[in-house]
């Protein structure tokens, strides 16, 4: 009996210690950089939706703003701003899906407007990172894709990459000169071996290009998806299914012609 309290006890005080335990609140991170000329970033919490600033370098003004969607559980930091010498619109931001589930996770970067306000061309570079993500179960695909347009100028040595867990995908790279030129690239998901490493793992991301001089994008962005395939032994059972059904139909159909 003694023995039994005494364990009775010890679980019951490992459970509060649980219950007491500070959970492990995600961050979604934005930071933009300008040529050297300047750079901003800022955090956000994910389950409150505080900011909270980084370091600033250079000359760069603007401001950070987040937002947490109720129905779709998605987190949004964003920045209105100058850093250097290029303008991002209130669109710039960096949206998340984290923590995820064991089936899908996703970090998106996006731009509504990014214009080069020099007469000389001017490089960018937009990153983001999320942490906090579920733990992935089976087989895992990762799924990187970007596009824009081009609305002046030109827009040179572009490029998106994105890593999820130390697995890096892209880089994609996109280039055009001209008025209104649509840019994408979206390949084939890529099968990931050994994938989480960790649990809960983080994803990131980085979009940067040379703006022509007084040059300027609308919608450029990229977007990182890490999926689970079914398993081979799902995709049979299935297929396995769907054969039998169809024969148990064509069994019927033969037995009511005779």
């Amino acid at each position: 009996m003694r023995k039994f309290r005494w364990i009775s006890a010890a679980a019951l005080l490992a459970g509060m210690a649980i219950l007491g335990a500070t959970p492990a609140r995600a961050a979604l991170v934005l930071t933009i950089t300008q040529d050297g000329n300047g750079s901003i970033s800022a955090s956000m919490d994910t389950t409150t939706g505080t900011i909270t600033p980084g370091p600033t370098s250079g000359t760069a003004t603007g401001s950070f703003t987040s937002s947490i969607n109720p129905i779709t559980g998605e987190k949004t930091l964003a920045f209105n701003g100058t850093v250097g010498s290029v303008f991002f619109d209130l669109s710039v931001a960096a949206t998340s899906n984290t923590p995820g589930t064991s089936a899908l996770a996703k970090l998106n970067l996006s731009s509504n407007t990014i214009t080069n306000l020099d007469g000389a061309g001017q490089s960018f570079s937009i990153s983001s990172s999320a942490t906090g993500y579920t733990a992935p179960t089976g087989n895992v695909i990762g799924d990187i894709s970007n596009s824009g347009t081009l609305t002046t100028g030109s827009i040179s040595a572009g490029s998106f990459t994105g890593t999820a867990d130390g697995h890096t995908f892209g880089p994609l790279t996109f280039a055009a000169t001209g008025t209104a030129v649509s840019l994408a690239n979206n390949p084939p998901g890529t099968p990931i071996s050994g994938f989480p490493t960790s649990s809960p793992y983080t994803m990131s991301e980085t979009l940067s290009g040379t703006l022509g001089a007084n040059s300027s994008t609308a919608s450029l962005g990229g977007t990182l998806v890490i999926t689970v395939a079914p398993e081979p032994s799902t995709v049979a059972a299935a297929l396995t299914g769907v054969s039998l059904v169809g024969l148990g139909a064509l069994r019927r159909r033969f037995l009511n012609r005779v």
